[in-house]
């Protein structure tokens, strides 16, 4: 395949109306972009920051360790590892739109059976089946679908859809802790269960759409002289990537793929084990359950600034220095919250870390598209899964491992500062790959 080759969505008949410039009517993909926060919004605020809401609770009534508890988590982050080649080459070759419904109620029954468990064993289980579901319809679908849809704007696009992973946060924590504290932690898991198959399935049954050429139209931005050439213009901008469809090999072989895994490994192996162990470090500390979840809701809220600001600044910046900024963010707040002690400053915390995480999110999906481009969007991004994800399943076990072995959380921040650090200066080496043009056929003459 040519390295100049153009997605087949932008390269579309010219007789296929650009509809997203006619004054007056949404761009489609706004809907899809809908639709994919809403997902988002369920998935990560019930299925990952909720989570450490169950932590207490659990400890108490079973008396299980803290790393236990915790290490559900993890094996579920691998799980869902696992599962990324497999659901971005799905999503690249057959739509997202099924997949992401299967997943949601993959997600919402695994839920609802959490409600019936009483042995460590269960809990695991019932991870491992939570996983599944979550991984059909997390953000490998759906950043395959945005990318498909956007080729101008695709980091606000982007950042907009992530959104919901701080939205949800910020929405769904207290709510689980209100929950909690009323009714126990059993009746809390079956309502999420509930809002599952009631807010995520039916956005994505109606709305969803893998591609513009599903419903005759084309990508936005499709017809800018500056991304595509056929619309007038002489050449792509210097950031895109071609749209030739890199194979697993040729992508592994590339140093910008190893350099942004192992950037973006340490970073979630952080954001997990901090954002996992915020509840029960404030509670530690003496906070409350409600004012330590409120800290946590913040955090995820301002996420969600962090996603549409960096997202932005993706599309007018290079997606590695953007990243860079927010690791940098990241450690800022790592070192404020090793202070901050029960002061002003937790909240200081909350915003620092919340704005470098969100970013983290929305950015990483565009620096994909700026290197490979996006024919191989959904391959590229779920073999990178494996690999980030499961450093992202060891940070909770880690985290709970220090703490039992030292009494408190200090050597965990301070680890994941020095993860941060080296982060911040690891992904500003990332370069535009070249892929290797595929060698003539030798011509063999008759006679």
């Amino acid at each position: 395949m040519s390295k100049t080759q153009t997605d087949p969505d932008i390269a579309a008949s010219p007789s296929i109306p650009a509809i997203q410039r006619q004054p007056g009517r949404v761009f489609y993909g706004w809907w899809v972009v809908l639709a994919s926060g809403l997902a988002l919004f369920v998935n990560t605020g019930i299925g990952f920051y909720a989570i450490g809401i169950f932590y207490k609770p659990l400890e108490d009534e079973f008396a299980w360790p803290r790393s236990s508890i915790a290490g559900a988590m993890s094996v579920a982050v691998m799980v869902m590892s696992l599962m990324g080649p497999f659901t971005g080459r799905w999503s690249d070759r057959r739509g997202v739109r099924g997949l992401m419904i299967v997943g949601a109620t993959v997600m919402g029954l695994a839920l609802l059976g959490l409600y019936f468990i009483d042995s460590l064993w269960q809990w695991y289980l019932a991870f491992v089946v939570l996983a599944i579901g979550r991984a059909a319809y997390s953000v490998v679908p759906v950043s395959t679908a945005i990318a498909n849809w956007f080729v101008e704007r695709r980091g606000f696009a982007l950042g907009l859809a992530m959104a919901g992973f701080g939205i949800g946060g910020l929405v769904l924590v207290p709510l689980a802790s209100i929950l909690v504290s009323a009714w126990g932690w059993r009746v809390a898991m079956l309502v999420l269960g509930i809002i599952t198959f009631v807010v995520a399935i039916p956005p994505v049954a109606l709305l969803m759409k893998t591609r513009p050429s599903e419903i005759g139209l084309r990508p936005y931005g499709a017809d800018s002289p500056e991304t595509n050439p056929t619309a007038g213009g002489h050449h792509r901008s210097s950031r895109q990537a071609s749209d030739a469809e890199w194979t697993l090999g040729e992508f592994l072989r590339t140093p910008a793929f190893w350099l942004m895994v192992l950037s973006l490994s340490m970073v979630f192996l952080c954001q997990a084990a901090l954002l996992l162990h915020t509840v029960p470090l404030l509670t530690d500390r003496g906070l409350t359950l409600s004012i330590a979840s409120l800290v946590l809701s913040i955090t995820a809220g301002v996420g969600t600034v962090g996603k549409l600001t960096m997202g932005a600044i993706a599309d007018r910046l290079s997606a590695k220095y953007v990243l860079s900024l927010c690791f940098v963010l990241q450690v800022v707040g790592i070192l404020i919250l090793m202070v901050a002690g029960t002061s002003w400053a937790i909240w200081l915390y909350a915003v620092v870390f919340g704005m470098g995480m969100g970013g983290v999110i929305a950015v990483q999906p565009a620096i994909i598209g700026e290197c490979f481009g996006i024919r191989s969007f959904g391959l590229v991004f779920g073999t990178m899964q494996i690999f980030t994800a499961s450093f992202n399943a060891l940070g909770p076990v880690l985290a709970g491992w220090i703490y039992d072995t030292a009494g408190s959380y200090f050597w965990a921040l301070v680890f994941c500062g020095v993860c941060g650090t080296a982060s911040a200066a690891t992904i500003l080496l990332v370069r535009q790959p070249k892929r290797k043009a595929a060698r003539p056929a030798l011509q063999v003459s008759e006679g």
